[in-house]
C-alpha cells in the first residue's frame, strides 16, 4: 500500500512538471556536412516571359466620320399636292413651261422665252383677287419675290417674271404701286398662256432651270412657299452656298 502511494505521487509530480515546463524543444535539424546554406545558394533562373500574342487589328468604320466631314448635297424639295390639287396642274416638274406671248403694261408684245434667265427663272401667275385683303396679299407676294429672288439671285443669272392673266392693266398698276418691284410684270390677255399651265387657281409659282423646264412649283404663295423657294433657288442655280445666312 505504501509503495503504491509513492508510485502514484511520483506520477502526479511528473505530470505537474510537464505541464509547467511544456514539451522539450525539438532539436534543430543541422544540414548535412558539406551542404551550402540556403542564404548562399545562387538565385533560381528567372522564367522566360511568354511571347506576345499578335492580335488581328480591329477594323475601324470611318464611313460615319467621312459622312460628317463631307458637305451634304442640297436637293430640290418635293412638291406634294392632294390629288384634287394635282389634277389642276396641266404641267408638272420636268415639263417645259409652255411658250407664248405676253404683253408689257404699255401693250408691247414679247415672247416669254426671251425673258427667261440664263441659269434659271421664277415665274409667278397671279391676280389681285376680288377683295382688299386679296389685293394686299398679291402686293406682298410680289414684294417678297423682289427680295427673296430678284435681289438675292438676280446677279447670278436668275430672272423673275410676274404674269397676270386676269386683271385689267389699271388694277395691275395699282398693285405695283404698293409692291414696288423692278422685275418685269406682264399681262396674259385672255389667259391663253395660263390655260396651258393650269385649269384653275392663282397664284402659282414655277421655278425653271436653265433649259426652261420646271424644277419646282407651288399652287399658293405662303411663308412655306417662301422658305422652300429659298432652298430651291441655290440648287437650281448651282450655288448651294447662296442664300444661306
Amino acid at each position: 500500500m505504501g509503495k503504491w502511494l509513492m508510485r502514484m505521487g511520483a506520477m502526479v509530480l511528473a505530470a505537474v512538471v510537464l505541464t509547467v515546463t511544456g514539451c522539450p524543444p525539438k532539436s534543430e535539424e543541422k544540414p548535412p556536412a558539406g551542404a551550402i546554406p540556403d542564404s548562399l545558394q545562387p538565385p533560381s533562373p528567372a522564367r522566360p516571359s511568354p511571347e506576345p500574342v499578335e492580335k488581328e487589328p480591329t477594323p475601324i468604320d470611318v464611313s460615319e466620320t467621312l459622312e460628317k466631314l463631307e458637305p451634304k448635297t442640297e436637293s430640290i424639295p418635293e412638291t406634294k399636292l392632294t390629288k384634287a390639287q394635282r389634277d389642276t396642274c396641266l404641267v408638272w416638274v420636268g415639263d417645259a413651261l409652255p411658250a407664248g406671248e405676253v404683253a408689257k403694261l404699255d401693250g408691247e408684245k414679247v415672247s416669254l422665252a426671251d425673258l427667261l434667265g440664263k441659269k434659271g427663272s421664277v415665274v409667278i401667275f397671279w391676280s389681285a383677287g376680288s377683295s382688299e385683303i386679296a389685293e394686299k396679299l398679291a402686293a406682298q407676294a410680289l414684294a417678297d419675290l423682289q427680295g427673296d429672288a430678284q435681289a438675292a439671285f438676280g446677279d447670278k443669272g436668275l430672272a423673275v417674271i410676274a404674269i397676270n392673266p386676269k386683271d385689267p392693266v389699271d388694277k395691275v398698276k395699282e398693285v405695283l404701286g404698293t409692291a414696288k418691284v423692278d422685275y418685269p410684270v406682264l399681262l396674259d390677255d385672255g389667259g391663253s398662256l395660263f390655260a396651258k399651265v393650269a385649269s384653275e387657281g392663282l397664284p402659282r409659282v414655277y421655278v425653271l432651270d436653265e433649259a426652261g423646264k420646271i424644277a419646282w412649283l407651288d399652287i399658293e404663295f405662303s411663308e412655306v412657299t417662301r422658305e422652300t423657294l429659298k432652298r430651291t433657288l441655290p440648287v437650281v442655280l448651282g450655288d448651294s452656298k447662296a442664300g444661306k445666312e
